[in-house]
Parts: structure tokens; C-alpha cells; sequence
């Protein structure tokens, strides 16, 4: 059984056992062309929840389990779609509803031309910024969003330029930054899994890591930084450097060394390719190249000697 077929056999016990619901199995585009299987829940909300069904195929989930793990999940947020506090469709295309739930995320260029072609998005460098809507009402720290596509901008009345602006303020209010050593990174984890030793916490005081990370303080989508000049000034500032070699770790951080400490660029693109293909996941892989700010001219280039020009 194919994972089409897989879905299909889910859809229709689904349905069979949850009368009100229609359920059909969709091929889903997301980040990087990465394509995902999942189930389209609809019941007579005009919002409808997509349920993935890729993990559950490849750890051999049979179909009957399979049903039963998806209306667990279903029931579980239900009220989030369905329920007195429900998002309004409508809202999506009033600007001034809509407008302070509109933030960005930062892409690979290449790996995204299919969402060109309908969604709104600012070129920088071998990378895009693209427009997602943030859907509130999940209430377990979940992030649901939707795509922004360029039917929305059309019934907006508004431009790429004017919606960065606000988007980015936003991004910034929702998803903050968190800067830090990698060592200390490290050690909060081993910390959290209650595995941090005084011999542990010593070797990797001793061992001291030369990188640095930019995230957000709930570790997604921290991307976006690299397109805000007066982050990367910031984090300039507080390591008392005047330039730092920038790492795309992958879509939701970037990691940080100061630029003195590098002895060969190529060996830093070397490493950032394998560990694209090697750990990151296909979905969260942003570029293959590495970038340079210094300080003194707020100048970002790549690698190769590519300038860059920060978003007005």
C-alpha cells in the first residue's frame, strides 16, 4: 500500500466513523517544495484543519491506529476551528482585521520558485521573504498560519514594501529574538534533561564553542533576523566585533562567529552544505551559503562578495 492509498483507506474509515465530516487525502506543498501527505477535516467551518499523515505511514501505523491518532488530534482542537472562537474567514481579506497577524519568513530562494508564482515575496540575495498570517485561536502554543498569496495583497490595496515593514514588527513582538553562545545553549538543554554535571558544565567551559546562535525564544522561524540590519548591529555590538561570518543553520536559527576567527570561508561553505544534507531537514534547509556583516560599513554580503541591500 503507497502512501495514496494509505490515505484514501484512512479517509474513508474516517468518515464512516465521524458522520457530519467530509475528509479527502491532499497532496500539501509546503516549505523548500517539500510535498506532504494530509487529511483535509471539514465539517461547516470555513476554516479546515490539515492533519499530516507522512509519520504515521512510515512507522508502519496501521490504518485503523491511524484513524484513531487523527480524532484524537481532531477533537483535541476542534473548537479552535469550530468552536465561538473560531477565526473568521472573511477577516483574512480586511486589512485592518487581518494586519497585526501578518509576519515574515525567510526562505530559500530556489527551493520556492513554485511559491512565486502566487505569493508576494521581496528578493535578498539567494534568499525571499514571504508573508504568513498567524491564526491565534490555538490555544496549546501551536503555530497555524496561512500563506499569504497575492489574492490577498490584491484585495489589501497594499505593497510588498509597506507590508515588510509591518510584518517585521510584528515577527518581533511574536517571535523575539534569543541570542546566546552555543555553549550555553548546550548546557540549558543538558540542564533540562537534568543531565548537566559540574564535570559535564566544566569540559564545555574548557572547550569554550566560538559560535554563537540567533533564534526566537521559542526556537522557530529564526530565519528573518538576517534581513534586519539593526539585529545584526546589535549582535555585532554585544560580541565587540566589527564583522561576523553568518551561518543559515537552517530555517529557524543562524549561527554567529566572529569573522577573525575564521581562517578559510570555503571550509565554512563546506560545512554548512554537508550539514544541509546531512542534518537539517529538507523542509527547514535555507541556503548553502555563507554571509558577512561588518559593523563599520552595516554591510552584508555573501560569500562570494555579493553585497546586499537591506529592505527599505
Amino acid at each position: 500500500m503507497d502512501i495514496k492509498e494509505y490515505g484514501e483507506a484512512i479517509a474513508k474509515e474516517f468518515s464512516t466513523r465521524n458522520s457530519g465530516l467530509t475528509v479527502e487525502c491532499q497532496d500539501i506543498n509546503k516549505n523548500n517544495n517539500v510535498k506532504l501527505h494530509g487529511m483535509v477535516i471539514r465539517n461547516d467551518s470555513n476554516i479546515a484543519p490539515t492533519i499530516y499523515i507522512d509519520n504515521l505511514y512510515n512507522n508502519n501505523l496501521s490504518v485503523h491506529k491511524a484513524v484513531e491518532q487523527i480524532e484524537a488530534l481532531y477533537n483535541e482542537h476542534k473548537n479552535d476551528f469550530c468552536g465561538n472562537n473560531a477565526f473568521n474567514f472573511d477577516d483574512l481579506f480586511k486589512f485592518d482585521a487581518i494586519k497585526d497577524s501578518i509576519v515574515l519568513r525567510v526562505v530559500n530562494k530556489d527551493m520556492n520558485k513554485t511559491h512565486m508564482e502566487h505569493c508576494p515575496y521581496i528578493e535578498f540575495g539567494d534568499l525571499i521573504v514571504m508573508f504568513h498570517i498567524i491564526l491565534d485561536n490555538i490555544n496549546d502554543g501551536s503555530i497555524v498560519s496561512v500563506r499569504v498569496t497575492n489574492s490577498f495583497i490584491d484585495k489589501w490595496n497594499t505593497d510588498v514594501n509597506a507590508l515588510y515593514k509591518i510584518a517585521m514588527e510584528n515577527t518581533k513582538k511574536r517571535f523575539p529574538l534569543k541570542f546566546d553562545s552555543v555553549t550555553n545553549v548546550i548546557m540549558s538543554m543538558l540542564e533540562s534533561a537534568g543531565k548537566l554535571t559540574d564535570e559535564s558544565k566544566h569540559v564545555l567551559r574548557m572547550q569554550e564553542n566560538p559560535l554563537y546562535i540567533i533564534t526566537t525564544d521559542n526556537g522557530r522561524y529564526g530565519s528573518y533576523f538576517i534581513t534586519d540590519k539593526e539585529t545584526l548591529l546589535n549582535v555585532t555590538n554585544e560580541l565587540n566585533e566589527n564583522e561576523i561570518v553568518i551561518l543559515p543553520s537552517s530555517l529557524h536559527e543562524l549561527l554567529v562567529i566572529p569573522s577573525k576567527l575564521v581562517e578559510s570561508i570555503d571550509s565554512v561553505k563546506d560545512l554548512v552544505h554537508t550539514v544541509n544534507y546531512s542534518d537539517v531537514g529538507p523542509e527547514d534547509v535555507l541556503s548553502d551559503n555563507v554571509y558577512i556583516f561588518n559593523k563599520n560599513s552595516e554591510e552584508l554580503k555573501m560569500a562570494d562578495g555579493t553585497s546586499i541591500s537591506f529592505i527599505a
